[in-house]
């Protein structure tokens, strides 16, 4: 796989974790098989955001600044939100306790706004992936 395709696909992925990470709690943890939600959100999209940096994508100034934001803000949640004392991850409960957790919410919208701000870009992706 070349540069072009491996950033192309693994941009494909970001914003599958971006559209997941916008959602509610019950539906990321649903959409996830309730199993370690919220730290499978947290490193699918902050380990996907180096991508910001590809001249593939060519991203704006302004968008790399957000997306570099957001990868950091969700690197720097607490523990509570990732692995909340006391229960499984591997369980609705466990991964309902750590998505609802208060520092999950703000990012949510952090996420809609991204992909707002990205359309441009998603939409050169999905028409290189011939998803347009």
């Amino acid at each position: 796989m070349d540069r072009v395709e491996s950033d192309q696909n693994g941009f494909f992925h970001f914003v599958q974790a971006l559209e997941l990470l916008a959602m509610d709690a019950k539906s990321q943890c649903e959409a996830q098989g309730n199993y370690n939600t919220p730290w499978e959100i947290q490193h699918d999209v902050a380990d996907w955001a180096v991508l910001a940096e590809s001249p593939v994508l060519g991203f704006t100034p302004e968008q790399k600044e957000v997306t570099s934001d957001l990868a950091q803000q969700l690197l720097d949640l607490p523990s509570a939100a990732i692995a909340p004392a006391g229960v499984s991850m591997t369980t609705p409960a466990g991964c309902l306790a750590g998505m609802r957790h208060v520092d999950w919410e703000p990012l949510r919208g952090k996420a809609k706004q991204l992909l707002a701000l990205l359309e441009p870009v998603i939409a050169e992706n999905r028409r290189y992936l011939n998803l347009a």
